[in-house]
């Protein structure tokens, strides 16, 4: 019996339409069975998106991209993204591009890889709702493999159900590159993100680590833009100081496995 993390499916290809709304959007895709959450987007795959750490002209990876409902997001939300969807699952990267082709969408593309297999690419940020029901080994091998498809001063960012595995993921995620941080906790999901590393000053002054493995300064919070400066509340940058001058001293020591 084929599962949506299997290669091939074996129930009836059978296309139909079901409507997004996410982050102000609403819009059509293609869905069938045989891939995740075919019926209606998810609810951790939406907390990611409207969560997720994004600027304009970043490459990114959706990693188990399903039908490709996070990686074209993403493309509506901020356009000059150059998105690469992938999925072990052949029916769904055949529906991922059928999806692109539908919203005339450039600058974006799907691919069959198990994983990593066939991508050589590093990326600014890569988003991945994992899938846990295929079991902790996998999704540990997900986390795993991102490390090193990861640009210098990128990011891994993960949504999983808080109370099916979420904790457990976070601190893979810890121990696999150092840090991680909670974005969100919601609705019983939580969105993570860890660092690759601190290559340069102005990167140690942006994210404000304040030790290895890295910390987030209390001055950065989410916005649509990304984490900058301009985001920091005045009243707090007193407490932010320290952590973002030890940030500086440190931000030559690289950040491993």
């Amino acid at each position: 019996m084929s599962h949506y993390f299997s290669k091939k499916q074996d129930t009836e290809f059978i296309i139909k339409k079901i409507e997004v709304n996410v982050a102000g959007l609403t819009f059509e895709l293609l869905s069938s069975s045989g891939v995740f959450s075919k019926d209606e987007l998810d609810k951790g795959s939406k907390i990611l998106i409207e969560n997720s750490i994004i600027e304009d002209g970043w490459e990114v990876l959706d990693l188990g991209c399903g039908y490709g409902v996070v990686g074209i997001s993403i493309k509506k939300m901020y356009p000059t993204t150059n998105v690469l969807m992938s999925d072990i699952n052949q029916r769904a990267v055949s529906l991922s591009k059928k999806n692109i082709r539908l919203h005339q969408l450039k600058d974006i593309k799907a691919k069959d890889s198990d994983n990593f297999e066939k991508i050589d690419e590093k990326f600014d940020t890569i988003l991945l709702n994992p899938p846990q029901t295929a079991g902790k080994d996998i999704c540990f091998k997900m986390i795993e493999d991102s490390f090193d498809h990861i640009k210098s001063d990128g990011l891994l960012q993960l949504v999983a159900r808080h109370n099916k595995g979420g904790k457990t993921l976070s601190k893979k995620m810890m121990g696999v590159f150092g840090n991680a941080k909670d974005i969100v906790i919601k609705s019983g999901y939580r969105v993570s993100f860890s660092l690759v590393q601190i290559g340069t000053f102005s990167t140690a002054i942006r994210y404000g680590f304040s030790s290895k493995p890295y910390f987030f300064a209390c001055c950065l919070k989410n916005s649509k833009s990304g984490f900058s400066r301009k985001n920091c509340p005045v009243k707090k940058l007193p407490r932010c100081f320290p952590s973002i001058i030890i940030g500086v001293a440190l931000s030559i020591i690289p950040c491993g496995h």
